[in-house]
């Protein structure tokens, strides 16, 4: 006699909430269609929303997606230990637990490496077919050859990383030596700079310092000398510098000192040449005044105005012998 199901209230809601559990475990993966591997950096531990209706976890993965894929997990496993001859006595329950921890780790390396690798592919394919051999009672998994596939896809995996690592390191390199090439041009390029700067500075500083000692030395004296000695000065040739800062301006007021110089020597040489027409002028009266006193000397002796006349020669000749010895 077969046993009964007991049809209690609480039996049947139990048998519905059962079903519905199965039917969502094997259906619901791809009616959701989200991925239970992606990793998400932007939605990291993100509360219930439409994408996620059970939030993310700490990697950004769709908690819903894993839990229906986890309850596949479940019955396949559950179905293997009820049709196994070996319950959980020879240990079939901890080699169904290591083969779907085998089943997680695929996905998640297709997770990074893409569902359409071939090594993926081949991985999950003896993944299944160990699934079925512990399914129907062997216990022979195969040697060290049936995981060759592990070996392989490590061995790509290393040399990928190496690639990546030895590209890495030469583009460090290359920026390394695009910084140091930029940091010498910038370098040289603010020497130049400063070069050209300077050459603009020093150079007319130099030449008001050449022009300064030109007009001191050479220019200024000459044209004194041709002063003295009667002749024009000559036209002032001024320093060349045009600029209108402040070594422009020194410049200037070199030129006008010059310039005053020259008025100044004028100055004296007109007030020499003055000076000694009024000698001259005053030595030919000198000499007019005693001819003729020497003269009325000479004549026989004279009136008494005549007397006076000749007193008043005489302080005259003496006032102007005094004037001329100052």
């Amino acid at each position: 006699m077969k046993p009964r199901l007991p049809r209690t209230p609480a039996a049947v809601a139990g048998a519905v909430l059962v079903a519905a559990m199965i039917v969502l475990a094997v259906v619901g993966p791809p009616i959701w269609g989200a991925s239970a591997e992606r990793i998400d950096a932007a939605a990291i531990l993100q509360g219930a929303s439409a994408a996620h209706p059970l939030g993310t976890d700490s990697l950004g993965r769709d908690l819903l997606a894993r839990v229906l894929v986890a309850g596949r997990f479940s019955l396949a496993m559950e179905q293997a230990l009820a049709a196994g001859d070996r319950s959980g006595e020879t240990g079939s329950t901890e080699l169904y637990s290591e083969l779907g921890a085998e089943g997680a780790a695929i996905d998640r390396l297709a997770s990074g490496l893409g569902t359409d690798q071939r090594t993926v592919a081949s991985l999950r394919t003896a993944n299944a077919e160990r699934f079925r051999t512990v399914r129907v009672g062997h216990a022979k998994l195969g040697g060290a050859e049936a995981y060759g596939d592990y070996d392989t896809t490590i061995t790509s995996l290393q040399g990928s990383v190496d690639q990546e690592l030895a590209a890495a390191a030469d583009a460090a390199r290359r920026a390394a030596l695009v910084s140091a090439a930029v940091t010498v041009a910038a370098l040289i390029a603010a020497v130049a700079l400063a070069y050209v700067v300077s050459l603009l500075l020093l150079g007319p500083i130099r030449r008001v310092r050449e022009g300064a000692l030109a007009v001191a030395r050479e220019q200024l004296p000459d044209e004194v000398a041709r002063i003295r000695s009667g002749e024009e000065p000559g036209d002032i040739t001024p320093i060349g510098v045009r600029t209108g800062e402040e070594i422009g301006q020194l410049a200037r007021a070199v030129d006008d000192l010059h310039r005053q110089a020259v008025v100044l020597a004028s100055g004296e040489a007109a007030l020499r040449s003055q000076v000694s027409q009024m000698f001259v002028t005053l030595s030919r009266r000198n000499t007019n005044v005693r001819s003729l006193d020497l003269s009325l000397r000479e004549k026989p002796p004279l009136t008494a105005a005549c007397d006076e006349s000749l007193r008043a020669l005489q302080q005259l000749l003496a006032a102007e012998g005094s004037n001329a010895r100052r």
